[in-house]
Formats: C-alpha cells, sequence, structure tokens
C-alpha cells in the first residue's frame, strides 16, 4: 500500500467544535462528492454535517447539522459520532455512534437515520438498532465506558455486515463483525481484528470499510500507547471475518513516535494547556476552522476511501483518495486532511502481512 504525494488540509465548517473528523467521502451517480463528518471537540458539538464538492477539493458545507441529539436522557442526547453512509436499495442507510451519560458512566449505542437523497435524513424510529450487551466479553466495557460505537456497514449478495467497535471488560477496543438480512437486525459474529502489533497494543478501532475488486478494504485506527495510527487490513467480501492485516500502518504522525513518545507529548500537551483558551478566542472569529500548526502530526484517526454509494472504490490510473482525520500536535485539535493511495495491493491478501 502506497501512499502518494503530500496530503493537502480540507477547509469545512466547524459548528460548534474547534475542529473535525470522522470523514466519509462518497461520490454519487451526479458525479458530486458527498463528504459527512462531525464537528468536535467538545463531545457536544459532535453532530452529523455534510460538504459537497464537484473536485474532492473545495467543498461547500451545510450550516446546519443533517440532525441533532435525541432529547435529555435519551440513547443519543449527548452526542452523536462515527457517521457511515451506504445505499440501501431505493433509499440511503446513515449508521452513527449515539452516546449517553448515565452519572460518571458513558454508553455508546448504535443508531440508524434515513434518506432519500443522501442530503434530508430521518432517524430510525427503532432506535438504536444495536446496544452494548454485558454477556459478550468483548462489551462489557468497565466503570467509566460500555461501548459499540463506529459502525461501517456494507452488502454481499444481499447481507449487511456491519464492522463496529467494541469495548471489553479489559477497557481494550477491538473490532467485532455482525451480520444482517435486512440492515437493521443485527447478529453478532465476534470479534475479527484485536492488538497484535506494537502499534496496535492499546487497542484497535475506528472502522471503516470499503470494496476493492473482490475484497474487502478495512481502514482501522491503532493506539500505540502513546499516538494513533492508521492501519488497513483485508478480506474475502465473502468472509468477511477473515481479515489480513497490514504489518506496518499505512499512515503515522510524522513525529514523535517511538521511544520518549509520551516524554515529548507531555511537553505538547503543556502547550496545549497554555494555548487552548487563546485558541478558542481566535476560532471564535472563523466559522471554517483556518489551518493550525503541525494540523496532522498529532494523531491520525478515522479515514475513508473515496467510494460509490455501494461503498465500491473509486480509482484513477489505480489510486483512490483517501480522507483521513488526524490531530494536530500542538492544538489538539482535529482536521480532515486529503492523500491519496495505491491499492494494488489490495487486490491480494498474501500480501498482507498476518
Amino acid at each position: 500500500m502506497t501512499l502518494h504525494g503530500k496530503p493537502r488540509r480540507i477547509n469545512l465548517y466547524r459548528g460548534a467544535g474547534l475542529g473535525y473528523l470522522h470523514p466519509h467521502a462518497i461520490l454519487d451517480d451526479r458525479g458530486i462528492i458527498l463528504l459527512y463528518y462531525t464537528p468536535y471537540p467538545p463531545d457536544e458539538a459532535e453532530l452529523p454535517y455534510l460538504a459537497v464538492s464537484r473536485d474532492g477539493i473545495a467543498f461547500h458545507s451545510s450550516s446546519t447539522p443533517l440532525f441533532t441529539r435525541g432529547p435529555p436522557g435519551s440513547w443519543d442526547s449527548h452526542h452523536i459520532a462515527d457517521v457511515d453512509v451506504i445505499s440501501c436499495g431505493d433509499k440511503w442507510c446513515m449508521y452513527y455512534a449515539g452516546a449517553v451519560y448515565h452519572g460518571k458512566r458513558k454508553r455508546v449505542s448504535i443508531g440508524l437515520a434515513v434518506s432519500k437523497d443522501g442530503v434530508h435524513w430521518e432517524k430510525y424510529r427503532g432506535n438504536p438498532i444495536m446496544e452494548p450487551d454485558a454477556a459478550y466479553s468483548y462489551e462489557k466495557g468497565t466503570d467509566t465506558i460500555e461501548a459499540v460505537a463506529c459502525p461501517t456497514v456494507f452488502r454481499v449478495n444481499g447481507t449487511f455486515y456491519m464492522y463496529y467497535e467494541a469495548v471489553g471488560g479489559d477497557g481494550v477496543p477491538r473490532i467485532a463483525l455482525a451480520s444482517s438480512s435486512d440492515g437493521i437486525h443485527f447478529q453478532r459474529r465476534g470479534v475479527v481484528l484485536e492488538p497484535a502489533y506494537w502499534w496496535e497494543k492499546g487497542g484497535v478501532n475506528h472502522p471503516h470499510a470499503s470494496i476493492v475488486g473482490d475484497k474487502v478494504f478495512l481502514l482501522y485506527v491503532a493506539h500505540d500507547g502513546c499516538t494513533r495510527h492508521l492501519g488497513w487490513a483485508v478480506a474475502p467480501v465473502g468472509d468477511p471475518a477473515q481479515l489480513s492485516r497490514a504489518k506496518k500502518p499505512l499512515m503515522s504522525p510524522p513525529f514523535p513516535t517511538g521511544e520518549n513518545c509520551l516524554q515529548k507529548r507531555k511537553i505538547y500537551r503543556l502547550v496545549n494547556v497554555a494555548l487552548r483558551g487563546a485558541l478558542k478566542r481566535f476560532l471564535d472569529w472563523f466559522p471554517y476552522a483556518p489551518p493550525v500548526p503541525f494540523w496532522r502530526h498529532g494523531s491520525m484517526y478515522r479515514s475513508s476511501l473515496l467510494t460509490t454509494p455501494d461503498r465500491r472504490v473509486v480509482a484513477a490510473k489505480g489510486e483512490v483518495p483517501l480522507y483521513f482525520s488526524a490531530y494536530s500536535l500542538f492544538s489538539r485539535t482535529p482536521s480532515i486532511g486529503l492523500a491519496k493511495i495505491s491499492i494494488e495491493e489490495a487486490e491480494q491478501v498474501g500480501q498482507a502481512g498476518q
């Protein structure tokens, strides 16, 4: 898997957040790119927004969210994140994570919204469609969090498959798989990806799936105990549980990683604390978040390839646009960037590593 050229930052409306993240880019049948994303931080700013573009670089963002939180105390009353969109026959389906706090314990579940055009959305009345279930050890959660989150859905031969993040009793996030015949009622199929390499030791989460030929291509976020990397894996479309991951990340922050990472980041964290108030006052003047120094040097986060509505990658000359989330090293605010990758290795599972 090869990254081409220097990544560039995408300028988007930031709503009530200091930045934005969680992109999902779709090329519709009109040749328009729909970029779904959420502003962040704080948590309360996380709501689904949409930006559109014809060239994939200059985007026009809506100034209002696609839909908002539920009433106080409801399952998605605190924030909405991790949106993931797919065509579902004669409609569009958006899967997302919704959060609520019960005391100091955060509970994250998965919901569904539907649309006729990918622009105007309504929540499904039967939400949430999946909640954390302590009967499964990988969803047991801890004293501070219980979660099934970050859904990403694709369909093969009439069956919907969902990769999602699950938090176990040890607090480590893992990626699990579920399947459904109708895209609403999902049956769990167990954990399919958990930490294996040094750069994954803190957990794997935030999956995003697309289809490359006869393979499922999965992007995911891995934490090494200090910073986050963007990993990738592939599986046959006929057996999405059989993931084969790459030994090295697709993207990592330029620095710092490796030895002394935590010590170095303590310095940057002190800089962030000192500058946070000034940064917020500065950003209050700009509805679109202006570039910040070292905007992609802090950590990688949830990312997506450009796909069609049915999750097929959109490639030109062997390259696919990659819309990725990254955090600034100093301000610790997120941005969305654009890079291009070649995908020839994803067509051969044996080259993926594990």
